[in-house]
């Protein structure tokens, strides 16, 4: 008699809990699962602070002109920018691992769009026939880990830019040094690893900082190429020829802007794509890496961990500035 009640208690209790379970249109299997990855979604695709360091909207690029990007680099270097039609962007967010406490993603752009040349810098804006046009497709691809409950942004990586066809691609970026006036060298040698938001490499407004540059790019037979490197920061409007060295490094030097969360991007192509207008043979590598800001009256008086707290709704700059 006792065991009769205790099944129908049991069965009674599983009842409910499938009721609710229908009731709130929820899956009670694997429904953590579900509810991360649209956590997910909303924390990458939202308006907060996340979401600057993953947004499409910044992969336009607004100058619809060749005229600033002629004073940007050295004289007699071509002018060029890309045009990107964000419409046909394919965007994923993957969920690599995850505990109890933290989830780690990666997250992929698939990019098309065509790379704009004028090798005179003279054209008409109007007359699309004045210029050439290399079409490309490029894979962006960037890691971050996120802290649950609640869900938050703790560490992120650099945005590197490679061909989707990757047979095509020879130019390889190997590492990025980020160097102060004091010495302080920041490395990045592996786009795929995130670093702790609250660790980027910190600058205070005004500084300047030396970016150096070392890459690959060889032909078959393993014969070296020539290579053009770029940078885009966000104290100018552009982009930079980078200058280089003997050791072959490229270098070039920044004017740290206002606080916050910026991004510079290292954009690497193969000199070749700069032969003609029209020869279908679009080539490069690009590495977009964050970096934040300290207001200079500030420096001395607070912790980073408070720093933090006051760049949560600062914007960024254009995530795909090189795009």
């Amino acid at each position: 008699m006792q065991r009769d009640k205790e099944e129908q208690m049991k069965s009674g209790f599983r009842f409910r809990v499938l009721f609710l379970c229908s009731l709130f249109l929820i899956s009670c299997s694997g429904e953590s699962a579900k509810s991360t990855q649209e956590l997910l979604s909303q924390e990458i695709n939202g308006n907060g602070t996340t979401a600057t360091f993953f947004s499409l909207d910044a992969m336009e690029t607004t100058d619809d002109a060749f005229g600033s990007q002629k004073l940007s680099v050295a004289d007699g270097q071509p002018c060029w920018r890309r045009k990107v039609d964000l419409s046909d962007s394919v965007k994923t967010i993957e969920i690599l691992s995850e505990t109890d406490t933290e989830v780690n993603v990666k997250v992929t752009v698939f990019v098309s769009g065509d790379l704009a040349l004028s090798l005179d810098c003279f054209f008409d804006p109007l007359d699309p026939t004045s210029y050439g046009n290399k079409p490309f497709s490029v894979t962006a691809t960037r890691f971050g880990k996120f802290s649950k409950n609640p869900l938050g942004l703790v560490a992120v990586s650099p945005l590197e830019f490679d061909l989707t066809e990757s047979t095509k691609q020879t130019v390889n970026i190997i590492q990025t040094d980020l160097i102060e006036g004091n010495g302080t060298v920041h490395t990045i040698s592996d786009p795929a690893i995130p670093t702790e938001v609250s660790a980027l490499a910190s600058f205070t407004e005004g500084d300047q900082v030396t970016i150096e540059v070392t890459l690959g790019n060889k032909n078959a037979d393993d014969t070296p190429r020539a290579t053009r490197v770029f940078l885009h920061s966000p104290d100018m409007r552009g982009k930079l020829l980078m200058v280089q060295g003997l050791d072959g490094a490229f270098t070039s030097t920044i004017t740290i802007p206002s606080a916050g969360f910026h991004h510079l991007a290292v954009d690497a192509l193969d000199e070749a794509v700069f032969v003609d207008e029209t020869t279908d043979n679009y080539n490069g590598n690009g590495w977009l890496i964050p970096f934040q800001v300290v207001p200079s009256l500030l420096v001395s008086h607070i912790h980073s961990s408070v720093r933090m707290s006051l760049f949560r709704t600062k914007e960024t700059d254009g995530l795909f500035s090189l795009l």
